[in-house]
């Protein structure tokens, strides 16, 4: 059920966590070197543009992170029938993005100051969609919560 609100946000978090595991989510550029982090590895390329090193634990588990949310994005998308299974899995969501953002934090911190400490990392836009698709879940159980309250309160009038 597209036309109602909660799922053009529930979307709208599809979109963004689809997209953050293609685009870096956090690089530090050297002279001769770029590293980045993104949904699934940690990546240093040299200034051929080739692979040097490719670190894929822990960083593949924000791409699986991702993929959880999406999942449960997606099914909460289709059990528009259910608000309270919807209410339910929008805040289990929400946890599981709370740490899929502090991850994705505590490894980009973990390489700044690994590398070159003098050098500062930028956040790319993997990153800030990690943030939309939060802040898009929150809207979406503020208006599955606000739709449950008018349904209820149709529901004593009768």
């Amino acid at each position: 059920m597209i036309q109602r609100l909660q799922s053009v946000f529930l979307l709208s978090i599809i979109a963004a966590l689809l997209t953050t595991t293609l685009v870096p989510i956090w690089t530090k550029i050297d002279t001769a070197t770029t590293y980045l982090i993104n949904t699934w590895c940690f990546q240093a390329v040299n200034a051929a543009g080739e692979p040097m090193n490719r670190v894929l634990f822990p960083y593949a588990l924000v791409g699986l992170l991702s993929f959880m949310a999406v999942g449960m994005a997606t099914y909460e998308l289709f059990r528009y029938d259910n608000r309270g299974l919807q209410l339910k899995l929008g805040m289990l969501n929400t946890l599981v993005m709370i740490v899929l953002l502090g991850l994705t934090l505590y490894l980009a911190r973990q390489q700044e100051a690994q590398l070159l400490p003098a050098v500062p990392g930028k956040y790319q836009p993997g990153f800030f969609l990690l943030i939309v698709a939060m802040i898009s879940n929150l809207l979406a159980n503020h208006f599955i919560r606000k739709d449950e309250k008018l349904v209820r309160s149709a529901d004593r009038m009768r």
